[in-house]
């Protein structure tokens, strides 16, 4: 579905004049559209000037140059600040603790580029590390590590950041370029972010990437998000590759606006790109190492298809016994207050009552119960006891598309609020997965068993 609705196109034209023809219709073709197709130039500001701090130079530099020393009066190695320090503070900036490094990260970016062709609100992303990224350069032991830099894609826009020569764990400071506004079209469409290694001559290596659905994220909202980062999401036993760190906000201009525009059909998304390596970033970075036509194919992908067939079969049976054990024995499923009241327990007894007296009533409450669990999978997701896994309650929509103004407000979320409860959820859950597996497991031996007699 993802490569229908998002195409990267690599543009090329040997006349400059035809080049510069190319762009202007490329500009006019994105200001008149309306959002049937979507196309964004990418020009050497955003993507081509990832390496333009140093180079070579700086490349060669940084492997001999002295990148920590040990700081005898606070009793701490102090590691070089990569790619350079702060121009208004190179003093205190050129050297900082790993705790210094990580406070200076979090501070507010200096630079912020703006992307995207959408109107109907902003998202605000900073890169701020990774952490225990692979090396793809040769002579690890006299310095030479990969130059990892980040590419970001939302939409129709994208954006790189600086490149940080010969470190695995790289933090990118507010001074560097790191921060990226995109002006959304659609609330959910996917963030895709990729971790290369830059090489001056030869093709960049992919270190890893990783796509974030950010449409339950809440608005208004600083998010401090860390992800595992993976070369492709098709592979069943995949490696991690690292850990990136995320800084993100999502504003909404109009709620209303948003939640109609999703009722259309999605549209078509074109990037071009003047140079191959940057149609290569991008395509590692949408689609990932392992892009396979559908015409293709792969053992490995069709193996990870079929596993996450057997997984969506198992959750949705556990969830419907779940489901129907709570019904039946009346256990708590709505929270009002502080009390677990079980009101669906009730509508379903109200129900059969109903229908045992009204027959002919089964196809208007076969309907009504489509709804129904549509409401009560909402209020379960609402009630979710780790704020990372909730989501938008169902009148929170209705209100605004009635018209009702939604009062903006940013969430605070405590340092591991509902962790506890989370991890037993998640405990249950994956021993009653267990628990079924082994009995469809001795199901199938006995039947193996009773057809062998």
């Amino acid at each position: 579905a993802l490569k229908e609705e998002f195409k990267i196109g690599l543009f090329a034209s040997k006349s400059p004049k035809k080049r510069n023809k190319h762009l202007e219709e490329v500009k006019i073709r994105n200001e008149t559209s309306n959002h049937e197709e979507q196309a964004t130039l990418t020009t050497e500001e955003n993507m081509g000037a990832v390496g333009c701090s140093g180079g070579l130079f700086e490349k060669i530099s940084s492997a001999f140059r002295e990148n920590s020393y040990y700081d005898y009066k606070l009793g701490a190695r102090k590691r070089r600040v990569k790619p350079n320090p702060d121009p208004q503070r190179r003093d205190t900036t050129t050297f900082m603790t790993d705790d210094e490094l990580k406070i200076e990260t979090r501070q507010p970016s200096h630079n912020w580029i703006e992307t995207g062709t959408g109107n109907i609100g902003r998202m605000y992303l900073e890169i701020l590390s990774c952490q225990n990224l692979p090396n793809k350069d040769i002579g690890g032991d006299v310095g030479n590590l990969s130059d990892p830099f980040v590419t970001a894609v939302y939409e129709d826009g994208v954006m790189q950041t600086s490149v940080i020569y010969n470190e695995l764990s790289p933090h990118w400071m507010p001074w560097t370029k790191r921060a990226v506004c995109f002006n959304m079209m659609r609330s959910s469409s996917v963030l895709y972010l990729g971790v290369l290694d830059y090489d001056l001559v030869t093709q960049h290596d992919p270190l890893g990437r990783v796509a974030i659905n950010v449409n339950n994220l809440k608005r208004d909202t600083v998010y401090f998000l860390k992800y595992n980062l993976c070369h492709s999401s098709n592979i069943e036993d995949r490696e991690n590759q690292g850990v990136i760190t995320i800084r993100l906000r999502i504003e909404i201009n109009n709620l209303k606006a948003a939640l109609i525009e999703e009722l259309k059909p999605r549209p078509k998304i074109y990037i071009n790109v003047e140079k191959e390596k940057s149609f290569r970033v991008l395509r590692y970075t949408c689609f990932g190492e392992d892009d396979h036509d559908e015409e293709d194919f792969n053992a490995a992908v069709m193996k990870s298809y079929v596993y996450e067939a057997l997984q969506y079969k198992n959750t949705v049976l556990d969830t419907i016994g779940n489901a129907l054990h709570s019904l039946m024995f009346w256990r708590g499923q709505v929270r009002i207050f502080s009390w677990m009241l079980p009101l669906h327990s009730l509508l379903f007894f109200c129900m059969g009552v109903v229908l045992v007296e009204n027959p002919h009533m089964f196809p208007s409450f076969l309907l009504l119960s489509v709804a129904w669990v549509l409401l009560a999978t909402n209020t379960v997701r609402v009630q979710h006891p780790s704020p990372w896994k909730r989501c938008i309650p169902f009148f929170k929509y209705l209100e605004a598309l009635v018209g009702f103004q939604v009062i903006k407000g940013k969430q605070h979320i405590d340092a591991y609020e509902g962790w506890r409860e989370t991890e037993e959820l998640e405990m249950k859950c994956k021993k009653q997965i267990e628990e079924s597996e082994e009995v469809a497991k001795a199901t199938e031996k006995k039947n193996a068993t009773s057809s062998g007699t």
